[in-house]
């Protein structure tokens, strides 16, 4: 028997609603903390991230280009890759 306890792949809980994120459902423990590309994040392929003092496989959920250095917001993660939305904070601050 499985105890489902030490399931450490945070998808879409059973039981939970699902919202969509362009394309990738998620439930409702969305994380919302900051991480930082720290590999060129491209359409339709992985970059790198720096979150929870580890390196991430990530990929943007907006299908768009996201380069090193930029903030991120972790919002979801599916196996050993994150889902990351670029942080509107700091799209702000490097146009400026």
């Amino acid at each position: 028997m499985t105890d489902s306890r030490f399931n450490t792949n945070r998808g879409s809980p059973i039981n939970q609603p699902e919202h969509n994120l362009g394309g990738i459902s998620q439930g409702a423990d969305m994380v919302s903390t900051i991480a930082y590309v720290i590999r060129d994040i491209l359409p339709n392929q992985p970059g790198r991230i720096h979150y929870l003092a580890t390196d991430w496989n990530a990929l943007s959920v907006n299908n768009t280009h996201i380069p090193t250095g930029t903030k991120v917001r972790p919002i979801m993660r599916r196996g050993n890759t994150w889902y990351v939305a670029a942080d509107a904070e700091a799209h702000t601050q490097q146009a400026a």
